[in-house]
């Protein structure tokens, strides 16, 4: 799936990016914690009730999880969205070019998605979502392409949302 490290990694791209300091090493720690229960819940083979695992449903529920816990100071929405993508470009899709507006009900989703524990309404979601995730996906012929090309792609049209 994808680690603490990986997403470490593209929150700082998209800092340096935004020219904006990433996390301080005094946060670091939690971050880090938050970040690998993060990768731990969504890389789970267990199979939770109602819950159907595909690429779609963990790249919402990948989403969902850094967006709802908010590890980082700033662009957690913009570093979700990010990850999501990198998964999905792992498994042979990606994104399209999203208008504000589609972002826009993600995020509203996310911000009006508190329905009990958040392990409920993370399982909720990415049953929800996991469809939204594959309306706006295609796929992609190059397997390789790298984070800072994701980034780039990305950042100027969601660097207003968080």
């Amino acid at each position: 799936m994808i680690s603490a490290k990986k997403i470490l990694q593209i929150h700082r791209c998209i800092a340096r990016w935004l020219e904006k300091e990433p996390p301080t090493k005094f946060h670091m720690r939690r971050v880090v914690q938050i970040l690998d229960w993060v990768s731990l819940l969504v890389t789970q083979d267990q199979i939770r009730e109602g819950y159907e695992p595909c690429v779609f449903s963990r790249a919402a529920e990948l989403f969902y999880l850094i967006t709802s816990e908010r590890p980082f100071r700033h662009n957690n929405v913009l570093t979700a969205l990010c990850a999501a993508e990198w998964w999905l470009r792992r498994n042979g899709v990606g994104l399209e070019d999203l208008s504000l507006d589609d972002l826009q009900v993600l995020t509203e989703k996310v911000n009006d998605d508190y329905r009990g524990s958040l392990f409920s309404a993370c399982n909720d979601f990415a049953m929800d979502y996991r469809f939204w995730f594959a309306m706006h996906s295609k796929p992609k012929s190059d397997h390789s392409i790298g984070i800072n090309d994701t980034i780039r792609s990305m950042s100027l049209t969601f660097a207003e949302i968080n």
